[in-house]
């Protein structure tokens, strides 16, 4: 789009022009695909705490959490006791839910036994999911993600609801919801 002095703005979905920290967040993660394990999970541990809180929240103290929770290292974080989640709730600078904290840690035991990657990108043939957004039909995205819902719960995956579970696949890349106009929609 040409700005009438003859640059060429970068279109962008609207969200992400609220702040500097929504726009890089936009440009460099949201909605990349991503299989590494321990980054999927780190990701999903993010949504979870972000679950009622506005995500620039999340983004203020996204290292403090990583730091506060061993860099989302699975393994760590399985064997986490009550003096661990007693450090977390004492931690300032993180978000302080001991629910969401502890289901981090629940949700990490299940992940030392399953292959996160296979388990999340297998049933879409480890391909992306084009812009269900579209549609504006709300009703039809909750059916989407019901079932992919009620797969993690199977699991045992504690705190995963339908919103949690489609912002989760659409910051890891799974679903492609940048706006039509958004450059990074085509990529």
């Amino acid at each position: 789009m040409n700005n009438g002095r003859g640059q060429f703005l970068v279109e962008r979905c609207d969200w992400a022009k609220d702040n500097s920290k929504l726009l890089i967040y936009h440009d460099k993660e949201w909605g990349v695909k991503e299989t590494n394990n321990r980054k999927l999970f780190e990701k999903l541990s993010l949504e979870i705490m972000q679950a009622g809180l506005k995500w620039t929240l999340i983004l203020d103290k996204r290292n403090e959490i990583i730091k506060a929770f061993d860099d989302f290292d699975i393994e760590k974080i399985s064997e986490y006791s009550i003096n661990d989640i007693n450090r977390l709730m004492s931690n300032k600078n993180i978000i302080r839910n001991q629910k969401k904290i502890e289901a981090i840690i629940y949700n990490a035991r299940i992940c030392r036994s399953i292959d996160l990657k296979k388990f999340i990108w297998e049933p879409f043939n480890y391909s992306r999911l084009d812009h269900l957004l579209h549609t504006g039909d709300y009703k039809y995205i909750d059916s989407f993600i019901s079932k992919y819902v009620l797969q993690f719960k199977r699991n045992g995956f504690k705190r995963i609801g339908n919103k949690t579970l489609y912002s989760f696949y659409q910051v890891i890349g799974v679903i492609n919801d940048h706006e039509l106009k958004c450059f990074y929609h085509n990529r």
